[in-house]
């Protein structure tokens, strides 16, 4: 993996998002509190794709999930409950600037990496996949203009990919065949912030590379 060709692309992304949005944004303990995000602003990937959804941090100061207190656990179970890895490895852990943290996390020893970033985006202390990806040479062209999704992406080596995009309550999951592009009808104009997901797998069907990127809500465009 190129982390520098990587960075780049995401610094592209982020002056298309405004440099605002490619700060974790975090939800207050308390729903409804001071300093909230704007329902707008790309917001996360994994677990909660909005605010809203991340308005969980009662259930999670209760006890719930409490890999949820470490930025490393949680990208190893974003490994294993996402990518379906059955024991992923930790690689390297870097401090990034805004309170990110980069995790690579290997599917077995030798195997593929991805870098996993995570930030503490639920009451300042509990931590959510801000991002993911592996190789660079997957990274995509994606546009959302009114109720249209459409993403273009490389398979280079993959055998398939299965594609997931999420708004709120709306999913929709495609496995895909080909780079793209793929266009899809999400019925409205997102009104809330989302995320898409590319899961790339290899000839035995099991993930190797994943690409990935949280989106506002609205128009956007990047790639």
């Amino acid at each position: 993996m190129t982390t520098t060709v990587r960075w780049l692309w995401a610094a592209g992304l982020c002056a298309l998002l405004g440099l605002a949005a490619c700060r974790p944004q975090p939800v207050p303990g308390s729903p409804g509190e001071e300093g909230s995000p704007a329902p707008a602003a790309a917001f996360a990937i994994w677990p909660e794709g909005t605010p809203e959804a991340a308005a969980a941090a009662e259930r999670l100061a209760a006890g719930a999930d409490p890999w949820r207190g470490d930025p490393v656990e949680t990208a190893l179970a974003f490994a294993r409950e996402v990518l379906g890895w059955g024991e992923p490895e930790v690689g390297r852990v870097e401090e990034q600037p805004m309170g990110l943290t980069l995790v690579e996390v290997r599917r077995e020893p030798g195997g593929p990496a991805v870098s996993v970033r995570v930030g503490q985006l639920v009451g300042d202390r509990w931590w959510s996949v801000d991002n993911a990806w592996g190789s660079p040479e997957h990274d995509p062209t994606v546009w959302v203009r009114d109720r249209v999704f459409e993403l273009a992406f490389d398979l280079e080596d993959a055998r398939n990919a299965t594609v997931v995009v999420e708004y709120g309550d709306l999913r929709i999951e495609r496995e895909v065949e080909h780079g793209g592009p793929l266009r899809l009808d999400l019925g409205e104009s997102p009104h809330v912030p989302g995320y898409f997901l590319v899961l790339l797998r290899d000839g035995r069907g099991a993930v190797f590379d994943v690409v990935s990127s949280r989106l506002p809500a609205g128009d956007f465009a990047a790639g």
